[in-house]
C-alpha cells in the first residue's frame, strides 16, 4: 500500500497543482465524489478492511478524473491538448486502476461475496464487470488520442469521466455494503491482507 500511494503521489501531484481553479469549480455537481461526507479514513492498519481500501482507491481514481475533466474543457474552449498530463491519465488508468484496482474487485471481493451466498444481484455484478471492460476499452481508444478526430477525443473523454465515476458510485452504493453487512470480520481482514499484496 505505501509504494502504491508514493507511485500516486509521484504521478499526480505536479499535475494536480496546476489544475485550472475555474476547472475545478465548474466540474458538474452531479459527478461529485460517490464518499462525499464520508468520514476520513484509518491510518492505524489493523482498522482496515477491504472497503476502506478501496475507498482510499476512488479517491486516488476521482482525482485524476478530476485531471481527464480539465482537459476536456481545455477542449471544449478551444484550447490545447497537454500531451504529458494525458500520458498520466493514461498510465495511471492502465497501471492503478486496471492492473490494480479492478483486480482487487473482481479476483478477491466478488468471489468472497458470491462465496458466502450475499444477495449480489447479477445486475450489480455485472455491471460493475462491465464498468471495467468498458474503461478498458476507453483508455485503449485514448492512447490514439493523436489520431483521433476532435469531437472523437472528447467523447471518448467524457466516456470515461462518466464511467469511472458510475462505477465508482455503483460500488460505493451496492457492492461495498453487501461486504460490511454479509463477510465478518475475519474475513474482512483475510481479503484485505489478500488486496495489500497486489501492487
Amino acid at each position: 500500500m505505501k509504494k502504491i500511494k508514493q507511485w500516486i503521489k509521484q504521478l499526480l501531484r505536479p499535475s494536480l497543482d496546476k489544475v485550472d481553479e475555474s476547472s475545478e469549480e465548474s466540474f458538474p455537481a452531479s459527478d461529485s465524489p460517490a464518499w462525499a461526507g464520508h468520514e476520513p479514513l484509518p491510518t492505524d492498519p489493523e482498522t482496515y478492511n477491504p472497503t476502506h481500501l478501496l475507498r482510499e482507491e476512488h479517491r486516488h481514481i476521482m482525482q485524476m478524473i478530476y485531471l481527464l475533466h480539465a482537459q476536456i474543457e481545455n477542449l471544449q474552449q478551444g484550447k490545447n491538448l497537454h500531451p504529458e498530463k494525458m500520458q498520466e491519465i493514461i498510465l495511471f488508468m492502465e497501471n492503478f486502476v486496471d492492473k490494480n484496482h479492478y483486480t482487487k474487485a473482481e479476483n478477491i471481493l466478488f468471489p468472497a461475496l458470491e462465496k458466502c451466498g450475499a444477495p449480489l444481484t447479477q445486475y450489480s455484478f455485472d455491471a460493475v464487470k462491465q464498468d471495467h471492460l468498458l474503461s478498458i476499452k476507453l483508455v485503449n481508444r485514448l492512447k490514439q488520442y493523436t489520431t483521433l478526430s476532435h469531437e472523437e477525443l472528447i467523447n471518448t473523454m467524457l466516456q470515461l469521466k462518466d464511467v469511472c465515476t458510475e462505477h465508482t458510485l455503483r460500488e460505493e452504493n451496492f457492492i461495498f455494503p453487501l461486504v460490511e453487512k454479509h463477510l465478518s470480520k475475519s474475513t474482512q481482514k483475510s481479503l484485505f491482507n489478500q488486496m495489500k499484496s497486489i501492487v
